[in-house]
């Protein structure tokens, strides 16, 4: 059976990760595709994950798991290439096949690589100069759409959001220290924001929000790096059912959000 920290980072992973998606989406309803976007890739999952796998196990596997949370990222980037090329065709079976894609190379990765934080991190910046100078080598224009949430589809949006986001935390308790890593950075949030933002929203706003996430994905490097180095420096989050606080994972969320506003 599964202990009651872990149950305790699941209910955590579907609240935050759920509120987060959509919030994002009513943000990006109202005030653009560019704010919109910027909320979506604030790490959600990686936040819960990486605090976790550091309460649960220790900083060096934190450590060991991070250079596949920066190649999880890279897959990222792949996820939303491909989503950008497929979705005017396929709609949101581009988004099935897109996670059949990244759990493909997940698998790939973890069984038959060895990686050093150096490498994932070069392989990342790589993908992203490529993917930000084909996709948004032009200015992309910003898009709004009229508000569509009411308490009924907002609450929708959080338990889809929720499960998603939950399931992949699950998934990388179960599969281990390197799974752990790359599912930190499984796009759950990004798979449920795009599908529910498909369902209901010009593609052209849909195509907007996706293009953005390319750039701003650079945040969810920075807190990766932030918790490399501080969770060791200062320590993550000790004894949480007493509240007892070190500073690791407080000056790695702080460092993400000062990048994201400069990056914004």
């Amino acid at each position: 059976m599964f202990s009651e920290l872990f149950l305790f980072q699941l209910f955590l992973s579907f609240l935050i990760g759920g509120l987060a998606v959509a919030i994002a989406i009513t943000i990006a309803e109202k005030f653009g595709s560019k704010i919109g976007a910027l909320v979506l890739s604030l790490p959600t999952t990686s936040l819960v994950g990486f605090l976790f796998i550091g309460i649960v196990n220790s900083v060096e596997i934190v450590q060991k798991a991070v250079p596949f949370g920066i190649v999880g990222m890279a897959l990222h980037l792949v996820f939303v290439s491909f989503f950008l090329v497929s979705f005017q065709k396929l709609g949101r079976k581009a988004l099935i096949l897109d996670v059949i894609l990244w759990l493909g190379l997940a698998f790939l990765i973890t069984n038959f690589l060895e990686l050093e934080i150096l490498a994932s991190l070069g392989v990342y910046f790589v993908l992203y100069v490529i993917s930000n100078a084909y996709f948004n080598g032009k200015k992309v224009e910003e898009v709004k759409e009229s508000s569509k949430t009411d308490k009924k589809i907002f609450l929708s949006r959080v338990v889809f959001a929720g499960l998603m986001i939950s399931f992949a935390v699950f998934l990388s308790k179960v599969l281990g220290a390197e799974w752990g890593g790359i599912f930190t950075m499984f796009p759950a949030s990004t798979t449920s924001s795009l599908w529910m933002l498909a369902n209901g929203y010009k593609k052209e706003f849909v195509n907007a929000v996706a293009n953005r996430m390319l750039f701003f994905s650079v945040n969810f490097i920075v807190y990766t790096l932030a918790v490399y180095f501080f969770f060791e420096m200062f320590g993550i989050f000790w004894d949480v059912w007493n509240l007892d606080w070190d500073f690791g994972f407080i000056f790695s969320y702080s460092n993400l959000c000062l990048f994201a506003e400069c990056s914004f």
